[in-house]
């Protein structure tokens, strides 16, 4: 009888034990539930909150710390977004969604080759997976590799054929790469299709800037503005475009509404630099140009614009050194400069 009635209360403890471990479950499940509730309506703070309370019964609760790194991403506080990831991995380091959102956080830190390194991982474990070759293709292209970037997309729209933004960016490397023509009856293909793919528009658009056909480009990217007017890069070229057309003050205002949208846009500044140079104060447009570089040393034409600064600057010799790099980089303007300014 005692025997019996000992394994009653062994058999009592053990539910017991089952039930808080259930208990615990369902709680950390209920926090990341109310968690991605308030993500989705952009409530950050109370997402947060959440996400954070599920991880104090679960220190390793990989959906949640991921999700934590996702609430910052979304912020654009890309470096806040990547500890969490990082931890996430850390638990589990199979984890496949972390090393997704690492790559695009790493991405716009212009940290390319930690996202290059993801995506080698990723390869290995998903390598009939469209979304990795689509972010390889991104990465090369950032790079300036574009026959890299060119095979990556390519493959990804093997995977994925019908996928829009796999084409808009396939068509977007082969203007980069100077099949112009080819460019153009793609995005065309992908307009008979969407006719309100507003990336498409803006191709065409910087397809015809590439062309000096100003007032074509001006028209492009005014109707990709129509379908994403607060989309900051089609802005930013919408200001350069009217730089380029003499339009400087509409320019200025339009660059600027692009900055206020986007801080962090490179190409702006470097547009912003261009409106001084044209507008006679080449040392606002050093310090502008200079921003620019620092912030991205991508940025198509900057030794062209900044060895014009140094030149309006006289600074000949800076000038024609950054001519000089500016060429080796393959950029015409400074082929141009050099042999116009320098001996």
């Amino acid at each position: 009888m005692k025997f019996y009635l000992n394994l009653a209360y062994i058999l009592i403890f053990l539910l017991l034990l089952s039930a808080c471990g259930d208990n615990e479950a369902t709680q950390k499940q209920r926090f990341l539930i109310k968690g991605n509730n308030q993500l989705s309506e952009q409530n950050y703070r109370d997402a947060i909150r959440y996400y954070t309370e599920a991880l104090k019964i679960d220190s390793c609760y990989l959906e949640a710390l991921n999700n934590l790194g996702t609430v910052f991403y979304k912020q654009g506080k890309h470096n806040a977004a990547i500890p969490y990831y990082d931890a996430a991995l850390a638990c589990d380091p199979s984890y496949l969604a972390a090393y997704f959102n690492r790559v695009n956080a790493n991405y716009e830190l212009d940290a390319l080759y930690r996202s290059l390194s993801d995506l080698e991982y990723l390869q290995r474990q998903k390598p009939d997976t469209a979304t990795v070759y689509f972010a390889l293709g991104l990465v090369k292209t950032k790079l300036r590799e574009f026959e890299a970037a060119e095979a990556a997309f390519s493959k990804a729209l093997q995977l994925d054929t019908d996928n829009e933004e796999i084409n808009v960016n396939l068509a977007t490397v082969k203007y980069y790469l100077g099949q112009m023509e080819v460019s153009k009856r793609h995005l065309k293909q992908i307009l008979d299709k969407n006719p309100e793919q507003a990336e498409a528009y803006n191709t065409l658009s910087m397809i015809a800037m590439a062309e000096k056909e100003y007032p074509q480009a001006l028209e492009y990217i005014e109707t990709a503005l129509e379908f994403s007017p607060r989309q900051p890069f089609f802005v930013n070229n919408k200001g350069y475009i009217q730089l380029q057309l003499g339009q400087l003050e509409e320019g200025k205002n339009t660059i600027n509404q692009g900055i206020s949208l986007d801080p962090y846009n490179a190409w702006a500044y470097r547009n912003k630099g261009i409106y001084h140079l044209k507008n006679g104060n080449p040392k606002e447009a050093l310090r502008l140009l200079e921003r620019s570089q620092k912030m991205d040393a991508f940025i198509e034409k900057i030794y062209y614009y900044l060895g014009e600064a140094y030149r309006q600057n006289e600074k000949k010799a800076k000038a024609c050194q950054l001519w000089q790099q500016g060429a080796e980089k393959g950029e015409e303007e400074s082929v141009e400069a050099l042999a116009t300014y320098c001996d």
